[in-house]
């Protein structure tokens, strides 16, 4: 029987409601317990190899050999990469780039339309509603990510939400695909507190503490799928 409000009533005596209810939260939970979390994001990418280059440059990701026949760019271009030390459902977790050459189009190439995203975006000045559309990361370390970009001349958008005490980066992949980094702390950007009714914004680069990141080399922070 199934007890409800202090009373045990057997299956036959439940109203029809009650009875679907309980059959719905059984079947949830029978769901839960067989889920796995993602494991990997794939991109429709005009510009694989930059990708791939990028991630592994500047988010300490491992460049991974792609299965799949034709994939070396006689029916499509595929690059793919993995974050060491992520073991998402069983396996790393992973970034997938794919340019396909024989598949149908839209009214834009891929190259057409990251090309307008990445127009849109306008060198991450100001953050745009197409910007919604990203991935999150998390690491234990921010600085160790956002040092090498910054010295490089990549730009980033960042917010400080006070709430949670996090810190973030955005920050864009070629060509067009937007991340966010989320971490505990950040002190080479002077980043000023977020709220709701704004959104994140380019910060003053603070030298001292991006000379002191670079000159201690933090590059062995970890990157973790949220």
């Amino acid at each position: 029987g199934c007890i409800t409000d202090g009373m045990q009533l057997s299956i036959a005596e439940m109203p029809a409601v009650s009875l679907l209810r309980v059959l719905a939260l059984a079947s949830l939970g029978s769901v839960v317990s067989q889920y796995e979390q993602p494991y990997k994001m794939t991109y429709a990418s005009a510009d694989p190899v930059g990708a791939k280059d990028f991630a592994v440059k500047y988010l300490g990701a491992k460049e991974q050999r792609q299965p799949h026949v034709g994939g070396d760019g006689r029916c499509s271009l595929v690059k793919w990469v993995a974050f060491p030390g992520t073991n998402a459902g069983g396996e790393e977790y992973q970034f997938h780039f794919v340019k396909g050459y024989h598949r149908p189009n839209g009214t834009m190439t891929i190259d057409e339309f990251e090309n307008q995203m990445a127009a849109l975006h306008g060198q991450m000045t100001t953050y745009d509603r197409f910007m919604d559309f990203h991935v999150t990361m998390s690491t234990s370390d921010l600085d160790a990510f956002a040092a090498p970009m910054l010295a490089d001349g990549i730009p980033l958008l960042s917010r400080h939400d006070a709430g949670t005490g996090m810190f973030s980066i955005f920050f864009e992949m070629p060509t067009a695909i937007v991340v966010e980094l989320i971490g505990p702390s950040l002190t080479v950007l002077s980043v000023p507190e977020w709220n709701r009714c704004g959104a994140p914004k380019r910060a003053a680069v603070n030298n001292h503490a991006l000379q002191r990141v670079i000159e201690q080399q933090l590059g062995n922070a970890a990157i973790l799928p949220v």
